[in-house]
Parts: C-alpha cells; structure tokens; sequence
C-alpha cells in the first residue's frame, strides 16, 4: 500500500552491502530512503537507483550508495588564511579528497594536520595535497609569518657556464635561483630545511655540489627562527665527462705498466689508471689533466713514450685514446772523429723496428768505409754513405772511415814538386806531391 514501508535494510559503518526482503503492491513505485544514517558523523547518500516500480515477482534491485563523513577544516592561526574546500561539519565522500591551503597576506602555509586516524594526508608539507577520507575528523592548515632568506651560489673556479637551480620545501618564493655567485632573498617559513636542486645539466656536463667527495645534485639550508636569515653560501662545480684508454705501437713488455691519469675532481687532486677500453671520467671544466709519460717500466735505453696526447684541458664529449711508442735508444757516431760525420748524431731514440734515415759525410783525406752496429740493429745497406736502419733493441750504429795513403787536393794548377825544384803546369787538375831521390856525398862523421 503507498506510503507503506516495504522492508528495512541495516547501515554499516564504513560501507559494505547491506539487503532486505519485502512485499510490494503490484507497479506500486518503490522508493528507497537517502541518506541513510550511520551514526551521527557517518551516512550513506543514494547515489544510483533510488526508485523502481514491481511489475514482476522474485526481482532483485540494487541501489548504489555512497559512504559519508563528517569533516571539518580549520586555519591556524585564525584568519591567517583559508581552506578550499572549507566549513565545519562537512559531508564528504569515503576515499580520496583534493585540498589547497590558500595563505592571506603576510602568512606563508606552513603544513596540513589531522587530529584523527581516519584521514590520511598524502603530503603534510604541499600548499595542495590529496586527504583520503576514511573516517570522520578535522583536516587543518597551518600558516605561518614568513623569514626572508639570502642564498648565493657561485660556480668554482669561476669557469664554464653558470647553473640554475629549482627550491623546494618550506613555502619558499620564489622558486628558482641562478648560480651566479650573487646573493638572491627569498621569503619561506621559518625554522623549515628547505632544497636547493640542480636543475641543469646534459648527457657530458654536470652540475653539483661537493658531499663528502662525492657529488650531490641537492643541498640544504635550514632558515632561521624569524626576520632575515643570514646569507647562505655555498659553492658547486662543472663537471664534463671524457673518456680516456691508451694503446701501446710497436709491442709492449711484461713489467711495462699502465698509465695514471691525474685530473681534478670537486677541487681536488684525482688519479685513474688508464685501461684500453675507453673509459669515461668525470673532471672538473676547464682543468688540466696528465698522464705518466713514459710508460713505467720504461729505461734509459729502452722506453714507451706519448709523442702526443698525454695531456690536456677538461673539455665535454672528448675522447682521448693516447698512443705510447716502444723506442730504442741509439747511438750514431761517426769513427774517426775528425774524418767523416753521420747524421742524425749523438743519442737518438728511434721507434721500435720501424726504418729511419742515415746518412754519412767524408771529410778530404778520408774513405768512407762502412756502417758498423753492436745490438741487434740492422742496416740495409751498409757500404753506403745513405741508407736506412731499423732497431730491434739499443746499440750503437757507428759510420768507419779510412785515411787516404797519399791525399788528395783539389787545385787549379798542377805542381810537381822534383827534388828540390817546383815546376808549375797550366790547368785545373790535381795536386801531386812526388819525392825523388838525390845523390848526395857522404861526409865522413868526425870521431
């Protein structure tokens, strides 16, 4: 009959399915009573499927409904700003919440709070957060007078290309901060840490700050309790990432060992011993980096040496594979002194079994007569004044000469030179000096 009740379905607390049984006029409409309370700060509120009408037996319907609770938002201190959403007493749904905290002025908010466990907060500390709701209570928004804090972040060495960094944390304003070495203020909550961020950067530069010898892309500050804070100073680096190997030409030796690398890192001193894969390593912008040259294991008469390469200027992207020479040292000399010379001359060193140039000079007087060589150093040539070497260990390569039994000179007269007389003869030709024999009476020697 209208106006009759059917059956009575039994609420839940915190949802669920609840269901009853009852009897209905035939195409009687049937209406199902929304809210429903739970308790006095909880309810159901129909949300689907409130009115149907019997027009069959054995039907089953459904009503969708959907849980409620009682939540009030606050401000402290009062007046110093506004809640969105706001009110006392407030029915919201079961679950998830958006909220923003909206400061007046003069007040930065400061942090959300609940008095109850039924309302969690996603991020206590962030202007908007989301507040899921799962139980009656009061969500408040704490605001608080701001400090202004001065930061200055200088680039080290004052080389590359200044930074820029993002703040975070503590209501702070605004949000950004160039790293230019100059003071910049900004407005936050008092005694709150709040974040300072590396914002750039690219695959082969980076940017940070100096933590314990290791860089970090973050530093602190802790603001003051009230009014202006000191100034925060602090220093961060430009890093660029290069790859580094080496490569021996002309065959190694098993005591030679591997190159160390010397670089500066974070301001300081840094060394890495060279592989032949290339390897990346981070370095200071604009620093000068080394490697040990020659190779250790290297000697006075046999050594591995970088002609170029073993050192430069931290650059990004580069890529510095070094090559060391494997050398000999040998000694060219020319024998007699004083009648012929070889060039190159003195102590050379020369590149393992690769072939270099030789050449000697005959000075008048003298026949050249070959090259010589102790170790094992090869000569192609060796009855040749030019001709080339190689080395397969150190030695000496000397250039022989001869004296000439009668000298020679060159003249543009002949003169014969007979006993003790000189007759000169007309034309360009040489110089003969020719002794004759002369009688002579022998005087008997006194006794």
């Amino acid at each position: 009959m209208a106006g009759q009740r059917g059956c009575s379905i039994s609420t839940a607390k915190e949802g669920g399915v609840a269901s009853c049984t009852g009897w209905f006029d035939y195409r009687t409409p049937v209406e199902i009573t929304s809210p429903a309370a739970v308790s006095d700060t909880e309810r159901w509120v129909q949300s689907s499927g409130a009115n149907f009408t019997q027009t069959t037996a054995g039907n089953q319907d459904t009503v969708g409904f959907t849980d409620q609770f009682q939540v009030s938002f606050a401000v402290d201190p009062s007046g110093a700003g506004t809640t969105n959403p706001s009110g006392s007493g407030v029915w919201e749904d079961y679950g998830p919440l958006p909220i923003t905290a909206i400061p007046s002025e003069g007040y930065l908010f400061n942090v959300w709070s609940t008095n109850l466990g039924g309302i969690s907060l996603s991020s206590p500390g962030s202007v908007s957060m989301t507040a899921t709701i799962l139980g009656p209570g009061t969500i408040t928004a704490t605001f608080s007078v701001p400090v202004t804090q001065p930061i200055t972040l200088a680039l080290a060495g004052q080389q590359g290309t200044p930074a820029n960094f993002t703040l975070t944390g503590c209501s702070i304003s605004p949000l950004s901060i160039p790293g230019d070495g100059k003071p910049h203020s900004f407005s936050a909550l008092p005694s709150c840490q709040l974040t300072i961020t590396v914002a750039s950067g690219s695959p082969n530069v980076r940017y940070g700050f100096d933590s314990e010898d290791t860089i970090s892309t973050t530093s602190s500050v802790m603001t003051c309790p009230g009014l202006t804070c000191s100034v925060y100073s602090t220093t961060y680096y430009e890093q660029v990432s290069q790859q580094f190997a080496y490569s021996v030409v002309g065959g190694a030796a098993p005591y030679v060992k591997a190159p160390v690398l010397s670089y500066t890192a974070l301001g300081s001193s840094a060394s890495y011993t060279e592989t032949g894969n290339p390897t990346s390593q981070w370095v200071d912008f604009g620093t000068p980096w080394s490697l040990v040259n020659p190779l250790p294991g290297s000697g006075s008469s046999e050594r591995w040496i970088a002609l170029a390469g073993a050192s430069g200027t931290a650059t990004a992207g580069g890529e510095n594979v070094t090559s060391y020479q494997h050398q000999y040292s040998v000694l060219i000399e020319a024998s007699p002194a004083d009648c012929g010379s070889a060039a190159p001359s003195g102590t050379n060193w020369e590149n393992a079994g690769i072939n270099f140039q030789v050449t000697g000079e005959t000075d008048p007087g003298c026949t050249f007569s070959a090259w010589e060589v102790t170790g094992i150093v090869t000569v192609a040539q060796p009855g040749q004044l030019s001709t080339t070497v190689f080395a397969d260990s150190n030695g000496t390569l000397t250039a022989s000469f001869v004296r000439n039994a009668l000298p020679a000179f060159s003249t543009s007269e002949l003169v014969l030179i007979a006993g003790g007389c000189v007759v000169a003869a007309g034309g360009i030709g040489t110089v003969l000096l020719v002794r004759t024999r002369t009688s002579r009476s022998r005087i008997p020697r006194q006794k």
